[in-house]
């Protein structure tokens, strides 16, 4: 271990020499580098990335600039499974007009202990259409062995200089060093956006004099930008309560905000909200009055005529609702779209039904506004400037009796004041026309739980039967109604460790309403073991710990707050009598996390069990995950408890 150290410190020395934007001496390997047996930060990382960096600049070019990326990296291989590190894919984009990014420079090297460097053939690099817009240049380094330390790069050269290209600190595979460096001529600014729950060791911008010449022999300043992140742990992708991992990984992104012209104008391309408001305003025919007072007369005026702006509300969004199919092929919320043909045809995506429900209460009255937002999955819209394109879903939002009410019609089975699941992804952008827009935080609803009560019986040979009831109440209610849709409105025994017969459903069409089911059960989970029945009361359960990394990496999104409660009371026959009884245990999450709390009585020949968990929080932050796990641990090590009845023995 004391080796180890060594190495790896002798490494940092080595990386810290080369962090002054100077790529290490391509095909130069250390005895340590080759030597180095595992990480000892991650001892089960499969590789480890030795130093990477990207570096930029703009180069003119027979009267044209273009940008030069130059990426290099150097990583270690500890086992078989890393392998696979020295396959390379290089996306490349092609704007279908004659422009298109080009890859060369191609060099890969595979150094093994004891064997001679074997370097990456010109006619093992190829290149592959992704789709119309997209192609990939793919390599793989020869060779690879465990032990092996591998070294690449290449250039991308490109016309397209918009966007720089982002770069990810953060993999699944550690870093001990990893760089972006950028020379950007002092006559382009970009805004740059750095997402991560971890700390750049550097992030350094300066003006640099003379570093760029446009081809007309005059010399230009540029704006010099260094990123640097040390000792970065590996990124582990969970997909379980979680949103997208572009919201937590360590990366940096750019976009050009305004390009000047030596006669000292410029164009602005990063917009103030402002101009995205009329922009938006265009894009979603805001200025059209004529759709509102269409919805007006192809609306039953029963609709709005209700005094109380609640109901009128409930109705008309639910009128809406019932009145479209929903065409998941049209979910792009910046096509050109008719409104009017839409309704007309009955069918419509989810941008098509809710701006007809937009129009629809606005004609009602109220003034809706759109709510542009993003899915859990797409990764959540930055705050500093306006991205049209971080947003990819569109609902609406209205304040009524001084409350504020997301809304979004598309879904059957969803509830007035709820946004779909998907969609539960911390907050969005009110666009509001004539005050300027402005982000709102979605509020989930904090009432969503499951509550089922169980009466049953035991029989002389250990089988149990009775009743039951479950009550379902908002997200739950939700998500217990499309399992049922998808299920012809029967109970699905997937998971559960008893039969269901005499199957009823209680207003299930009644969406403002809890959805009740009621049925009668029989289980064969008890066991005879001599004269014992061991009995596991939890019919519904736990069946393993949803939460299985040893770290985290980012939070816990369950997307809303939930209550789940249990209440089942056992009656035994009277020629047994009770041995043992779960222990009931009490315990809570820090920081007002949740609690778990449960008793257990026995009177006579009837045993009552009660439980009750409460899940406060709809996002746990990193530090609470190890609390979180041993939370449910607990739970289901409680949950896999018996009761114990003893069969009494007559003289």
């Amino acid at each position: 271990m004391k080796l180890l150290r060594l190495w790896i410190i002798l490494l940092l020395l080595g990386i810290s020499c080369n962090a002054q934007n100077v790529i290490p001496k391509f095909g130069s390997v250390s005895m340590e580098e080759m030597n180095m047996p595992s990480y000892p930060n991650d001892t089960t990382a499969n590789a480890l990335v030795l130093f990477e960096q990207c570096d930029v600049k703009f180069v003119p070019q027979n009267n044209r600039i273009h940008l030069e990326t130059t990426i290099y990296k150097k990583i270690k291989i500890f086992n078989k499974e890393g392998v696979d590190y020295g396959n390379v894919s290089v996306k490349i984009y092609d704007d279908q007009k004659g422009g298109m990014e080009i890859v060369q420079k191609i060099k890969g090297i595979t150094h093994s202990p004891g064997e001679p460097d074997h370097y990456l053939s010109p006619k093992n690099i190829f290149q592959n259409k992704i789709d119309d817009h997209w192609h990939e240049v793919v390599f793989t380094l020869p060779n690879i062995k465990e032990g092996s330390v591998l070294e690449y790069s290449y250039i991308i050269e490109s016309e397209f200089f918009f966007n720089l290209r982002g770069w990810y600190f953060q993999s699944e595979i550690p870093k001990l060093y990893s760089e972006y460096h950028a020379l950007i001529p002092a006559f382009w600014n970009y805004n740059g956006t750095y997402t991560g729950y971890y700390p750049l060791s550097l992030r350094d911008a300066k003006l640099k004099k003379n570093c760029f010449d446009p081809g007309n022999g005059v010399d230009q300043p540029c704006d010099e930008r260094t990123y640097v992140m040390k000792d970065i742990p590996s990124f582990i992708e969970d997909d379980v309560y979680s949103t997208s991992p572009k919201n937590y990984i360590a990366h940096i992104e750019f976009e050009l905000a305004e390009a000047f012209k030596l006669d000292g104008t410029s164009t602005k391309y990063t917009t103030t909200w402002s101009d995205a408001d009329r922009k938006l305003k265009s894009l979603f025919d805001l200025n059209k009055s004529s759709l509102e007072g269409y919805f007006r007369k192809n609306i039953p005026d029963s609709l709005f005529s209700n005094p109380d702006p609640l109901i009128k509300a409930k109705s008309i969004y639910h009128f809406v609702q019932n009145h479209y199919t929903l065409d998941p092929s049209k979910d792009y919320i910046f096509d050109d779209r008719s409104l009017k043909d839409m309704y007309d045809s009955n069918l419509g995506g989810v941008p098509d039904i809710n701006l007809t429900l937009l129009h629809a209460m606005n004609a009602a009255g109220f003034d809706a506004k759109i709510f542009l937002s993003a899915t859990r999955s797409f990764g959540r819209p930055t705050k500093i400037h306006p991205v049209i394109t971080d947003f990819n879903y569109l609902s609406v939002f209205v304040n009524i009796n001084d409350r504020p009410y997301f809304l979004d019609a598309s879904q059957k089975l969803l509830p007035f004041g709820f946004l779909p699941f998907e969609c539960l992804n911390q907050y969005g952008r009110v666009i509001d026309i004539e005050d300027g827009s402005f982000w709102a935080d979605i509020i989930p609803n904090r009432i969503n739980a499951t509550r089922r009560t169980l009466k049953l019986t035991v029989n002389e040979d250990g089988t149990l039967e009775g009743s039951a009831n479950e009550t379902f109440t908002g997200y739950e209610a939700f998500i217990e109604r499309e399992k049922l849709s998808n299920n012809n409105l029967t109970k699905s025994i997937s998971g559960h460790k008893f039969e269901p017969t005499n199957f009823i459903v209680k207003d299930f069409q009644d969406l403002e309403k809890p959805i009740e089911e009621n049925y009668i059960l029989r289980s064969n989970s008890a066991e005879i073991v001599g004269n014992s029945l061991y009995i596991n009361p939890f019919l519904f359960s736990l069946e393993e710990n949803p939460l299985k990394l040893n770290r985290r990496n980012y939070p816990v999104d369950f997307g809303y707050q939930k209550t789940d409660i249990y209440a089942v009371e056992i009656e035994f026959p009277e020629s047994f009598s009770v041995t043992s009884l779960p222990v009931p245990i009490n315990m809570s999450i820090p920081k007002n996390g949740g609690s778990f709390t449960s008793t257990i009585s026995h009177h006579g020949n009837k045993i009552t069990l009660y439980y009750k968990i409460n899940l406060l929080k709809s996002i746990y932050e990193v530090s609470e995950y190890a609390y979180l796990k041993e939370f449910f641990s607990q739970i289901i090590n409680f949950q896999n408890s018996f009761i114990i009845l003893d069969k009494t023995i007559s003289n």
